[in-house]
């Protein structure tokens, strides 16, 4: 079966879009036209209509998403407590395992040649630079606390 040819942007949804647009702040105008548009391509003239009529429905919460002040210069990065960076890391070397400071460039503070005594110091370490890292498993799902089952 061939496939199908890429269809065009229709002459209605193009100016359903033109019509959206207008209440994108000036700046953005250009890029949201463009992008619209280009959603368009390759979609059945009923999609395409069904879109525009999306895109001009959704304007002016664009409008509004767009002049609102970001704060992406004042945000920092913040790590949920499960998915911390590890501070220690452990590594296979010809004599077993080492255990490696990254924050001290890669120092060796652990080596043996039993795996799971590595894996154990590993965790013991772990959990010791990050205070607290693994207990909200323990207070959320293990049934005790304060409106827990248990």
């Amino acid at each position: 079966m061939a496939e199908p040819a890429m269809r065009a942007a229709g002459f209605l949804p193009r100016h359903i879009v033109r019509v959206a647009i207008r209440v994108v702040p000036v700046a953005s105008r250009g890029r949201y036209r463009q992008e619209f548009l280009a959603e368009l391509h390759g979609l059945r003239r009923a999609r395409q209509l069904r879109h525009a009529v999306g895109v001009l429905s959704r304007s002016w919460a664009l409008r509004a998403a767009l002049n609102t002040p970001s704060e992406a210069g004042d945000m920092e990065l913040v790590y949920s407590r499960l998915r911390r960076p590890k501070r220690y890391s452990m590594q296979r070397t010809a004599g077993g395992y080492e255990i490696r400071d990254a924050e001290a460039a890669g120092t060796k503070v652990f080596s043996s040649t039993s795996r799971r005594a590595a894996r154990d110091m590993l965790r013991a370490l772990n959990a010791r630079s990050r205070p607290h890292a693994d207990d909200s498993w323990g207070r959320a799902y293990g049934g005790g606390g304060a409106g827990g089952a248990g």
